[in-house]
């Protein structure tokens, strides 16, 4: 696009009074239409940057094929709470791309977060068939497990984020309180 703003601005230029005082109004006047019109559109992009939200709903507006964009549609969603949108928004992530990880975790984690805690499992089962090596899908199981009181197999998922990344704090954490409740003092 510039490419062409400069060699149309070139010609308009050529095609000027000869006079030098001609063509440096001309000048002039191309630059600060140029200037303005970028203006106005940065101020325009800016605007659909002014959130994550709005900067990911204007992804999938405009490609509403890509998943990665309805994968972080749905993380904008339920950063701010909105678990139901966060869903659909992840479910159409997973229509596009069926062996999407992160959106089957993500998934789990808005299903959690309304209460669905079997469909979370299920999600996270899934997530971790894809890609074993999932350090926050473990993490986000164990947890789901714990609420379910199944700190037994929630324990293991804590370990495996742990051994997949061993400063990961809040597997660390998180294994701490399952041997804690336990009774498993000096683990914890």
């Amino acid at each position: 696009v510039l490419t062409l703003i400069v060699l149309a601005a070139e010609r308009l230029l050529a095609r000027a009074p000869a006079s030098t005082q001609g063509r440096r109004r001309l000048a002039v006047g191309l630059v600060a239409v140029a200037v303005a019109a970028c203006g106005l559109g940065s101020i325009r992009r800016n605007a659909t940057y002014r959130s994550p939200l709005a900067m990911w709903r204007d992804v999938v507006a405009k490609r509403p094929e890509n998943p990665r964009g309805h994968l972080y549609l749905g993380n904008a969603l339920s950063d701010l709470g909105r678990h139901e949108e966060a869903e659909a928004s992840f479910r159409e992530a997973l229509r596009r791309k069926p062996s999407y990880a992160k959106a089957h975790g993500n998934l789990g984690n808005a299903l959690v977060m309304q209460g669905r805690l079997e469909e979370g499992i299920r999600s996270y089962e899934e997530a971790l068939r894809l890609d074993p090596a999932f350090v926050q899908a473990h993490i986000n199981f164990g947890v789901a497990l714990v609420r379910q009181g199944r700190l037994e197999e929630a324990i293991p998922h804590y370990l495996e984020a742990i051994r997949l990344q061993p400063g990961a704090a809040v597997a660390h954490n998180n294994l701490g309180f399952a041997f804690f409740k336990q009774g498993r003092l000096e683990e914890a």
